[in-house]
């Protein structure tokens, strides 16, 4: 049951870093690999976030996922603007 929980704390880990990091790709210089990491963390972000908010488990769940959901729909559409 040990390994069980350790899963779904680093499901849960992952989902909720991927929108602040793709956020902070965001923020970064106009490279190229800085739009690249935006759009895979951002999108990552999106399909996970999306993923935990329709799961029916309990209302801090699906916090997460639209907190997630919001950061990479964020970061995508400022790195198109700019």
């Amino acid at each position: 049951m040990e390994s069980l929980a350790l899963l779904v704390s680093l499901i849960l880990l992952s989902v909720l870093l991927f929108g602040p990091i793709a956020l902070a790709c965001s923020f970064a210089s106009q490279k190229k690999w800085a739009r690249i990491l935006t759009f895979i963390f951002g999108s990552l972000a999106i399909i996970t976030g999306i993923w935990l908010a329709s799961l029916s488990i309990g209302i801090g769940a699906r916090l997460m996922g639209l907190f997630a959901l919001g950061c990479g729909a964020y970061a995508i559409y400022r790195r198109r603007i700019s």
